[in-house]
């Protein structure tokens, strides 16, 4: 059994619009939790661990926009290259075999 205090139960203007009362209530990826290490023997342990949560939501939202940004400059890139390689293929092979038909057709005629 968890019992705690949520410092963002509630909503606050511009620093949380997701009011969460318990830290199971977020995605695993945008919770962080720290504790410390018992250092007491197991006949003093009374069952009380103090244990620390972090909503880590904003950062989680930054990371996701920087995926996105990251993925269209590879859409881009890859566009580029697509085009550039097409015209060298057109350049340096499509042409000159064109150009060879036209000449063989020449002759033939």
């Amino acid at each position: 059994r968890i019992n705690g205090i949520s410092l963002i139960s509630q909503k606050i203007e511009n620093k949380v619009s997701y009011a969460v009362k318990c830290p199971h209530d977020l995605r695993t990826t945008e919770r962080a939790f720290y504790h410390a290490q018992r250092m007491a023997t197991a006949e003093y342990d009374n069952g009380v661990h103090l244990t620390f949560w972090f909503d880590k939501r904003p950062f989680v939202q930054e990371e996701a926009a920087y995926s996105l940004g990251m993925t269209a400059f590879v859409c881009v890139c890859l566009l580029g290259a697509a085009v550039i390689f097409h015209n060298l293929v057109s350049q340096l092979v499509l042409y000159p075999v064109e150009a060879m038909i036209q000449r063989v057709q020449v002759i033939r005629d």
